[in-house]
């Protein structure tokens, strides 16, 4: 909006001192020809700043002016130029502007849901902004007069595009291994690579699944191994539910493990179901079941109950509110057969600001169960950043003395190394009073989660290892 805002007075008042045909032929190509280079140009710029010293705010700022701010700017020049143009009576003036707006309103509704509906699912986000780019050129052609210009710059583009293709290519198999795959989807850009026998799956640029590429029923991140103190806790469980599949390494895990147990997941993204199925070995089996929607959607809708429930669909920079509720929890507990067991992953830490998002869901989830426990996954230092499980349910729940032996006397949860997990837990009693109770009408995700995309979450946090993260 800024460079739309920019574009209308500064090059609305340059309309004034030349002569508009020229200056609407030249914004539109020129604008055209950026939106062409932009997927060669961002992927360029983006990969030079460093995540480890730009607030995650402020390299989407940057990241968006990069993208987006030179067309918008050239863009924005074309209705007072056009204005300029058509006015050439003043008697005229009222329905020239009024209609040029119209069309441009209509334009930007008919954009948003095009893209939003359709381009997005369909296809990859550079060929939309190739796509974009040779529509405006399109539209301008009756209006080009210099075709040697134009020539010269789609020489540009023709220059670029490969350019950026080799740097793209050199860029993701020297940073983050060999590329399987890498798609768009209408929730995720989502890139899977293999690197030192595991295969990762990224959403958005973060590290999301892991699988062994030796045992593909193996779990790879130190938090999912808590997913185990469910049948733990509830040792006849015969149903769980997983909200959030990514990779599938959970429901994996339980249907190799807890050979009586039905699993079902749901997963909003069926392009993330699609590349679990192809790249993670994610196979038909009649005790598993796969819902594509929302998961408090699909809690609404089911007359199924659970012995346990797995919540695992939050990142470090996004968390959906309304899977952190009030209104969602007591949903959550509606659905769980008696004593039950609610298993929760979030990634914050123990004290100080970015403990705020936990200390809020803990203190939500508190207020619909009787006991919630705190397993921090990493470190029991409390201003550490790192994968939380929270555990809660109705039921009487262990001490954690009582729960580091219940864990070695458990076959699966002593391979897994649960015991070690529990000796984190805090002794004392997590400081609720200063954070909100998040229900539906007020729950303030984003200010809570600040202090945390603020901070660098390093693959160490997953595997005890430092990973590299995407490229550009």
């Amino acid at each position: 909006m800024t460079c739309l805002s920019l574009g209308y007075a500064a090059l609305g008042a340059l309309a004034d001192r030349t002569s508009p045909r020229k200056l609407l032929e030249a914004l539109i190509v020129s604008a055209s020809i950026y939106v062409l280079a932009t997927p060669t140009l961002s992927a360029m710029l983006l990969s030079r700043l460093d995540p480890s010293i730009i607030d995650d705010r402020v390299g989407v700022v940057l990241s968006s002016l990069i993208v987006l701010g030179p067309s918008t700017f050239l863009l924005g020049g074309v209705t007072p130029v056009a204005l300029k143009l058509r006015a050439s009576e003043l008697a005229s003036l009222g329905k020239v502007s009024g209609n040029l707006y119209a069309y441009s309103t209509l334009g930007s509704i008919i954009g948003t849901f095009l893209t939003t509906f359709v381009l997005i699912p369909m296809l990859d986000v550079n060929m939309i902004f190739y796509i974009s780019g040779i529509a405006l050129l399109i539209v301008v052609a009756p209006l080009i007069k210099s075709w040697k210009m134009l020539a010269a710059l789609m020489l540009v583009v023709v220059f670029l595009y490969p350019q950026g293709v080799t740097f793209y290519l050199t860029c993701s198999s020297s940073l983050i291994g060999t590329l399987q795959y890498r798609g768009e989807s209408l929730y995720n850009n989502i890139v899977v690579v293999d690197r030192g026998g595991i295969r990762y799956l990224y959403l958005n640029g973060l590290l999301h699944s892991g699988m062994s590429l030796a045992d593909p029923y193996a779990l790879v991140f130190d938090y999912t191994k808590l997913f185990a103190a469910g049948p733990l806790l509830a040792p006849n469980a015969s149903r769980t539910l997983f909200i959030g599949g990514g990779g599938f390494s959970g429901p994996k895990f339980f249907l190799k493990n807890y050979r009586s147990m039905i699993i079902d997941v749901v997963e909003i993204d069926p392009a993330v179901v699609d590349v679990a199925r192809d790249y993670f070995e994610v196979r038909d089996d009649p005790r598993l079941n796969v819902f594509v929607e929302d998961g408090r959607r699909y809690l609404t809708r089911t007359s199924e109950v659970y012995d346990v429930i797995i919540v695992d669909a939050y990142s470090k920079n996004y968390i959906p509110f309304h899977l952190m509720t009030l209104e969602f929890y007591a949903l959550v507990k509606s659905h769980l057969k008696r004593n039950g067991i609610v298993i929760l992953n979030i990634i914050a830490s123990l004290e100080g600001p970015t403990s705020d998002i936990m200390r809020a869901e803990y203190k939500t989830i508190r207020s619909i169960f009787r006991e919630v426990i705190v397993v921090p996954v990493f470190s029991s230092s409390g201003g550490q950043v790192q994968n939380i499980i929270l555990i809660a349910s109705d039921a009487s729940l262990p001490l954690k003395d009582e729960l580091i032996d219940l864990a070695r006397m458990d076959n699966v949860s002593s391979s897994l190394g649960l015991d070690r997990f529990f000796g984190l837990m805090p002794t004392y009693e997590l400081p609720i009073m200063d954070v909100p109770l998040l229900h539906d009408a007020y729950a303030p995700v984003e200010n809570l989660l600040n202090p945390v995309t603020g901070t660098r979450l390093g693959k160490e946090y997953y595997l005890g290892v430092t990973g590299p993260s995407i490229c550009g």
